[in-house]
Parts: C-alpha cells; sequence; structure tokens
C-alpha cells in the first residue's frame, strides 16, 4: 500500500474475506488478529524512506555467525587435539 487509507482499505476487506471465505479456524484468526495489530504498521507509512526489510542487517549478521563458527571450531580442534596427546 502507498498511503495508510490504502493500507486501512486492504486490511477491511481481508477481515472481510477472511470472515466469510477462510474455513481453517487457525488460518482465519491470525487473519482476523491483523486487524488488531494495524496500530503497528503506521510507522511505515510515517517513515517512507525507511527499508522495509532486514537484508542489510542479515548481511552483517552472518559475517560475525562464519566468524564465531569457525573460532568454534578451531577452538574446539585445539581442545581435542591437547585431549589426545594425553588421554
Amino acid at each position: 500500500s502507498e498511503t495508510l487509507s490504502q493500507f486501512g482499505q486492504r486490511l477491511r476487506r481481508i477481515h472481510e474475506w477472511a470472515k466469510t471465505q477462510v474455513t481453517n479456524e487457525a488460518v482465519r484468526q491470525k487473519l482476523l488478529a491483523l486487524k488488531s495489530k494495524a496500530v503497528g504498521f503506521r510507522p511505515r507509512f510515517t517513515f517512507t524512506e525507511a527499508y522495509r526489510t532486514s537484508n542489510q542487517v542479515d548481511g552483517l549478521i552472518n559475517i560475525q555467525d562464519r566468524l564465531l563458527y569457525q573460532m568454534a571450531a578451531k577452538s574446539s580442534h585445539c581442545f581435542f587435539s591437547q585431549w589426545k596427546k594425553y588421554g
């Protein structure tokens, strides 16, 4: 949605559709709960230039994950090599 009013209209349409067309109770409840969470989506329309995904953050976290994994693997390798020596 481009504007807050368009978002509200789409949310109302999903709500009406879920009440009449969705037969799975769990899915229906999740869709109906979206209406109560609409306030949380409002900042998206206040900050129109903000990123909508976490791709930029995910890339940095993936690098850190790989580094920590390599450090843990190297550390455990050193531990086991010492353990073999004395065990």
